[in-house]
């Protein structure tokens, strides 16, 4: 069943692909993407997905259903990027067809064999190791917060590709944890004022 949908949306994540890489060649930029770019064709792709696709996939599906074939869509018809595209992009031997269908024999799946059982019980005993070291200490200060937030907004603003309003995410957060700090303070007891060491 899924076959035909997540060969569809292959289809047009790779059909994102090439338009990115040609308008990055156009630009005369060094063809790349990153993961977050991966991700958000991935998610448009996904989002372009036709209902009737998912439907003719189920239909097809479905026992007792014999007409299916005749009102399902063709699962060759491929949306193609411009045919400017493809010759800029692909050799004369290859087609958009062939790009699409270059994974078709990977194996994504295999059957369970049993000398996994003796792997998964050789590991279920052990704790995993976690690749971030957990912090030690308790809760984290205004002063603290106030830091790491710094180091985030300089780091968002080193990027090319942030995610819309994080920055002003950050700053707003950043605006709360300042008011936070001066409400503490101005909550302060008379003492504290009074005292020889403040802390």
């Amino acid at each position: 069943m899924d076959q035909g949908i997540i060969c569809n949306v292959k289809q047009l994540y790779k059909k994102k692909l090439v338009e990115h890489y040609w308008a990055m060649a156009q630009d005369g930029r060094v063809k790349e993407i990153n993961l977050l770019q991966g991700i958000r064709f991935l998610r448009e792709s996904w989002d372009d997905v036709k209902t009737s696709t998912i439907f003719n996939c189920f239909k097809k599906c479905l026992p007792n259903v014999r007409n299916a074939s005749a009102q399902s869509e063709n699962s060759d018809d491929i949306d193609e990027p411009d045919r400017m595209i493809i010759r800029d992009c692909f050799p004369i031997s290859m087609t958009f067809g062939d790009f699409v269908q270059a994974d078709r024999q990977l194996v994504t799946s295999d059957d369970f064999e049993p000398e996994h059982n003796e792997v998964l019980s050789e590991t279920s005993d052990e704790e995993p190791e976690s690749p971030f070291e957990e912090p030690s200490c308790g809760l984290v200060t205004g002063q603290e917060a106030l830091r790491a937030l710094a180091t985030l907004v300089n780091h968002c603003s080193q990027r090319q590709n942030i995610v819309p309003g994080i920055s002003m995410a950050l700053h707003q957060y950043r605006d709360l944890v300042i008011c936070d700090i001066l409400q503490e303070k101005r909550q302060a007891d008379l003492r504290y004022y009074f005292s020889k060491s403040k802390p």
